[in-house]
């Protein structure tokens, strides 16, 4: 079960500088890297639950990163001028 950021840390992560290109295809590379070893690791071994359990950690993380670098999202009742 995925622990939520909390509001405060949230709200760190959209006003961190931002990463270049380069930093973000070094940090997916390196996500997607650890993820597939352990995903890999768990279907040879004929675990499963385990595999399902890092797919959805790598999708879980790939979310977070986008929602980092997502724009934020409109006031409600503000018109978008």
């Amino acid at each position: 079960m995925e622990t939520p950021i909390p509001p405060a840390r949230a709200q760190v992560a959209r006003t961190a500088p931002v990463m270049s290109k380069d930093q973000l295809a070094v940090e997916l590379k390196r996500l997607a890297s650890v993820q597939v070893a352990d995903i890999t690791r768990a279907v040879k071994e004929g675990q499963k639950a385990i595999a399902l359990n890092e797919v959805r950690d790598l999708a879980q993380r790939l979310a977070r990163l986008a929602d980092a670098f997502a724009p934020p999202a409109a006031e409600p009742g503000r018109d978008a001028a």
